[in-house]
């Protein structure tokens, strides 16, 4: 049995080939159903994960994550 790393408990990188859900947040279509507090706490946890990232596995969706999780709360 896989056991999850620490970084994929503090904050998984979703596989958008596993459920609806992961694609969603793959692509950041479930950005909008977020409340504004959901989005600050869904920014801070991809910030930290990136923060503590030792590797590059991710990093680039974690960036676009934040990027759009600016942008919806600059939408509303």
């Amino acid at each position: 049995m896989d056991r999850p790393g620490v970084l994929d408990v503090l904050y998984p990188i979703p596989n958008p080939l596993d459920t609806l859900e992961q694609y969603e947040k793959a692509t950041h279509a479930d950005l909008p159903r977020f409340t504004r507090d959901g989005l600050i706490a869904e920014r801070r946890q991809a910030q930290l994960r990136l923060l503590v990232s030792t590797h590059h596995d991710g990093t680039a969706w974690l960036d676009e994550r934040i990027e759009a999780i600016g942008r919806e709360l600059a939408r509303r």
